[in-house]
């Protein structure tokens, strides 16, 4: 097979990766570790794209614990920003982000929504299915949804929950999102929620909410119902 060609990486791909070992080797993503045990992903769809993430034609065949691929910088096609800037959704979107919630509801995400009733978002870690289980996605949405909306109150959640995840309390790559949402960060299909939520383009947000929905088994479903519950907690549509 043919070596892989570099198509894109997200900006915060270094020119001089550190040294990285295979974590995780899956069909359509390989993830990596550095030295710090901070995540590096490799994948072959641009709607995968995330912090720390180049986009390749195909992926070369690594095993678990093998050092991680050499790959060439050159001109790529496509700079991926996973920084989330704050926004706000627009009014008009409010009726279809309130429904999200429901997601919870389905059999295999009810003890989301059970623990929830100790309304802390941390109960939800390493809860419930999923390679990332569907717990850590819904706090994925919600420090999302709190660094969007970008008010004091909401930073401000947003730190106190940080000073109070434990990593060890989830799988690796769940502990791994979460510390890059409470850094600001997230991955192309949020990206584009955002951005369309923030426009008038009906067409779009179905997209982005589609892209959302189809995004692993429950992963999708579980970060929409975590982002919603930030935007009605912290009133996402208020004036700033």
């Amino acid at each position: 097979m043919d070596a892989p060609v570099l198509l894109g990486v997200s900006v915060d791909w270094p020119d001089v990766p550190p040294p990285l070992r295979v974590r995780e080797a899956h069909r359509r993503a390989v993830n990596l570790e550095d030295p710090r045990g901070r995540r590096f992903s490799l994948v072959t769809d641009p709607r995968d794209l995330g912090p720390r993430t180049a986009w390749l034609s195909h992926l070369p065949e690594l095993r678990e614990g093998e050092p991680g691929p050499d790959l060439p910088r050159g001109e790529e096609g496509l700079r991926f920003d996973p920084r989330i800037r704050p926004g706000r959704p627009r009014p008009r979107w409010r009726p279809l982000w309130e429904e999200w919630p429901v997601f919870l509801e389905d059999p295999e995400l009810r003890a989301l929504g059970e623990a929830l009733r100790e309304e802390d978002p941390l109960a939800l870690a390493g809860l419930g299915p999923g390679h990332t289980p569907a717990g850590d996605d819904w706090i994925a949405g919600w420090l999302v949804a709190l660094g969007w909306i970008g008010s004091p109150e909401s930073l401000r959640a947003r730190g106190e929950l940080g000073r109070r995840f434990d990593p060890g309390r989830t799988a690796w790559l769940a502990g791994e999102v979460i510390r890059d949402a409470l850094e600001g960060l997230a991955w192309a299909r949020p990206a584009a929620l955002t951005a369309a939520l923030e426009g008038e383009d009906g067409e779009a947000v179905l997209r982005a909410v589609s892209a959302m929905t189809d995004w692993g088994h429950t992963s999708g479903k579980a970060w929409l119902a975590g982002f919603a519950g930030a935007l009605g907690r912290f009133d996402a549509t208020a004036p700033r």
